[in-house]
């Protein structure tokens, strides 16, 4: 007679360190950064939130909330990074944070992708070139993450 003893320790261990992902909180935006005075100090999530929403003279272009939203249900490679990293036995926070480059490498990809609606021929002759969320490249440069647990 043969007698198999499964050690689920591991195992069980790795689904508590995974269901702990629902714990963190990650923020991506712009958090206290501001344009310089060349540019009237604006906070960059300001200018962001105009991009984003739209005034009466700027068209709105959408790119967190339909761009990153769908980037973000099309490449899964963050979180496969956040999931891998959890089971190498790196903390749920740890994980977070290493998968956190990632998330700000698609927003940047996103803002230099964005190509609707375009940019106003006047604004495209004083840019020189018909990006409508790349001006000097300073919003897109600071974006950042934040990694908190709750």
């Amino acid at each position: 007679m043969i007698t198999l003893t499964v050690d689920t320790k591991k195992w069980d261990k790795l689904k508590k360190d995974l269901q702990q992902l629902d714990r963190i909180k990650l923020q991506l935006g712009w958090f206290g950064t501001h344009y310089g005075s060349e540019n009237d100090n604006l906070p960059h999530a300001y200018v962001a939130a105009i991009n984003e929403e739209g005034t009466e003279k700027i068209p709105p272009r959408p790119f967190m909330r339909v761009g990153l939203k769908q980037e973000l249900k099309t490449d899964t490679k963050a979180f496969a990074t956040m999931i891998h990293s959890v089971v190498s036995g790196k903390s749920v926070m740890n994980a977070a944070k290493t998968a956190s480059p990632a998330f700000v490498a698609m927003l940047k990809k996103i803002m230099n992708e964005w190509s609707s609606p375009p940019n106003a021929p006047r604004t495209v002759a004083e840019k020189g070139f018909n990006n409508p969320l790349i001006d000097t490249g300073e919003l897109r440069d600071s974006i950042q993450v934040k990694v908190e647990g709750r």
